[in-house]
C-alpha cells in the first residue's frame, strides 16, 4: 500500500475518516512506516493547535490597537495613499505590577511605539472614571541617538478634523492634553509621517465591538 494524502491524514486526525480507510491506515502504522508515522505525528500536532486557537482571547488593549491600526485615515489637509502605521513595541500595561502600585489607583502608563528609525515615546496620565488625558512624548532616532528630534510637527487628530498641533523642541519632547474621542490619531513628521493610533488608550472601547465599518488608507 502506497502512503497517504494530506486530506486523508487531516481527516484521520480528526475522526471523522471513513472506518474502512481508518482501518487501512491504522493497519499502515502498524507496520512501522517511518514516513507515516512522522506525517501522523505532524497533522496531530495541527489539530491539537487548531482545537486550541478557538479557546484563545487576546489581550482587549492588543485588540483595539489592531481595530485602530485599521480605521487610519489620511491626516488632515495631506494627500490620499498609504499611512505609515507605528507599531506598538512597549506598552507597561501588558508588564506585571507589585500589588501596593496596582491598589494604590492609576499610575502612569508608558507606550513606546516604531517606524523605522523614529522611535516614539509616550507616557500617558489619566484620572479613573475620566476621559481627560495629559501625553508627555518624546520623539528619537534610534540611529542618531547623541542627535534631538527637534521640530518635528505633531498633530493630533480624529478621521474627519485636527484636534490640535503642536511641534517638538529641541530635546524631542512634547506635551498634550485632550479628552478621549473615538479614532484619534497621533500624526509625527510632515513630508513622510508616522501615525500612532491613540484608540489603545480608551478604556471604555468595547474589543468586541468594530471601532468602525471602513478601511481607509
Amino acid at each position: 500500500m502506497g502512503h497517504f494524502t494530506s486530506e486523508e491524514w487531516a481527516d484521520f486526525v480528526r475522526g471523522i475518516q471513513s472506518a474502512d480507510r481508518t482501518i487501512a491506515i491504522q493497519q499502515h502504522l502498524e507496520r512501522k512506516c517511518e514516513r507515516c508515522r512522522k506525517d501522523l505525528a505532524t497533522w496531530s500536532f495541527v489539530a491539537d493547535l487548531g482545537s486550541k486557537e478557538a479557546s484563545y482571547e487576546p489581550p482587549a488593549d492588543v485588540v483595539r490597537y489592531v481595530k485602530t491600526c485599521h480605521v487610519v485615515g489620511k491626516p488632515p489637509g495631506k494627500r490620499r495613499g498609504w499611512m505609515n502605521v507605528a507599531r506598538l513595541v512597549f506598552d507597561t500595561i501588558r508588564q506585571p505590577q507589585p500589588a501596593g502600585i496596582r491598589s494604590s489607583g492609576l499610575s502612569p502608563r508608558q507606550l513606546l511605539f516604531k517606524s523605522g528609525n523614529l522611535l516614539v515615546d509616550l507616557r500617558v496620565e489619566s484620572q479613573a472614571k475620566s476621559n481627560h488625558f495629559s501625553v508627555a512624548g518624546q520623539v528619537l532616532d534610534w540611529a542618531k541617538p547623541g542627535q534631538a528630534v527637534e521640530q518635528v510637527p505633531i498633530v493630533l487628530s480624529n478621521k474627519k478634523n485636527m484636534v490640535m498641533q503642536t511641534a517638538s523642541n529641541q530635546f524631542g519632547e512634547f506635551q498634550l492634553e485632550f479628552e478621549m474621542a473615538e479614532n484619534l490619531l497621533l500624526t509625527v513628521g510632515k513630508d513622510d509621517p508616522i501615525v500612532v493610533p491613540l484608540g489603545i488608550l480608551d478604556r471604555n472601547a468595547n474589543p468586541g465591538e468594530d471601532v468602525s465599518s471602513d478601511r481607509h488608507f
